[in-house]
């Protein structure tokens, strides 16, 4: 159970994963969508609180995040104190310290390359390679055969 205000809620695509973000920290979040089908069907796992195993903690960290987005299981967000970081299998990762408030802005897989903007509408990109990503969250979850088939697609 977390009790907080949250500030912002970023969803993964698949739904599988969310992050929380409060003024001055973040919650990463597994959603057990088999947990909330069976507490639905028995009815009486269901508390005036919510279903309790509904999410399961991954990480709490003590990290304010300005603007965030999901690429698979990766977690890429803006803090702040202006870095560009991401978080995968319980690591941050930082990609730039960046010299002004930026905002993120989206991601083109195609491209492999990450979107940021300032107020003054100013857009600045990052290359940040998906199969960097999908290999970091192979290893993570001690998926050495997907981590083995993924390894030759990465550049030298």
């Amino acid at each position: 159970r977390i009790e907080i205000e949250p500030k912002n809620v970023f969803w993964s695509e698949n739904g599988d994963l969310v992050c929380i973000a409060t003024e001055e920290s973040f919650f990463i979040l597994k959603y057990n969508s088999e947990a909330v089908v069976k507490a639905k069907d028995s009815r009486d796992a269901i508390t005036e609180d919510g279903i309790e195993e509904a999410f399961d903690v991954i990480a709490e960290l003590q990290e304010s995040v300005r603007t965030g987005l999901w690429i698979g299981d990766c977690f890429i967000y803006t803090n702040g104190v202006n870095r560009l970081n991401y978080f995968v299998g319980g690591e941050i990762v930082t990609i730039a310290h960046l010299d002004r408030t930026m905002y993120l802005l989206g991601y083109i897989p195609r491209e492999n390359r990450l979107y940021l903007g300032d107020k003054e509408l100013n857009i600045v990109s990052y290359s940040l390679l998906l199969s960097v990503l999908e290999y970091q969250t192979a290893v993570m979850r001690t998926d050495f055969e997907a981590a083995d088939q993924i390894l030759p697609s990465i550049p030298k």
